[in-house]
């Protein structure tokens, strides 16, 4: 696909880091994700992936990501590279067995 959606809030309404941030930006496509103050830990926001804050919004940048590629795949291209950088599998994993220990 050439871009992923993400909807970040659990059933309770709390945002959530979910996993899926990562399966989606390791694979060079685009995350499109709802607004949340996880995910900029990682990652930068309209740099690394795009984020949305209502359905309009959604449509706006869905519609803007499909006509202009290179604009698409810049963005896709910056968080691919810095998950290759910072967290790949390898990183994510050793991350996450030290917060475990």
């Amino acid at each position: 696909s050439k871009v992923s959606i993400n909807f970040s809030k659990s059933p309770c309404g709390r945002h959530q880091g979910k996993g899926r941030i990562f399966e989606i930006i390791s694979t060079g496509n685009l995350l499109l994700e709802q607004v949340n103050p996880i995910t900029p830990h990682y990652f930068t926001p309209n740099e690394d992936y795009l984020e949305f804050s209502s359905i309009e919004d959604i449509i706006n940048k869905i519609d803007k990501v499909l006509t202009d590629n290179e604009l698409r795949r810049k963005i896709a291209k910056s968080g691919y590279n810095k998950y290759r950088a910072k967290y790949n599998n390898k990183i994510f994993w050793q991350i996450v067995l030290d917060r475990l220990k």
